[in-house]
């Protein structure tokens, strides 16, 4: 319940705010709940979303192999939420083989 408290009152101020949020949940260990929140969440018609799910998945890049596989999250399945970020915005060029 806190988590969806919090998330609604992020949600209102996307900026910063939802970020810290996404970064609190990869350091708790929360990492595929908090794609999940993005992926919810996400409005492709708002350019602000693409930074703060680059910067998402830049936080998790900088992750170990190991905290990831600890918290059952994958390098591919980092390179696969930021091909469909890129995709969803209008970048697929960046990301295509």
């Amino acid at each position: 319940k806190a988590i969806r408290r919090q998330r609604q009152m992020c949600i209102r101020d996307r900026d910063s705010s939802y970020g810290k949020m996404l970064e609190k949940m990869i350091d708790d260990g929360d990492i595929c709940a908090a794609e999940d929140l993005l992926f919810n969440d996400l409005d492709q018609s708002d350019s602000s979303w693409l930074q703060i799910a680059l910067d998402f998945y830049s936080k998790l890049n900088n992750c170990s192999d190991d905290y990831l596989a600890m918290h059952d999250f994958s390098r591919e399945e980092i390179d696969q939420g930021l091909r469909y970020i890129c995709t969803l915005f209008g970048y697929d060029f960046l990301v295509s083989n």
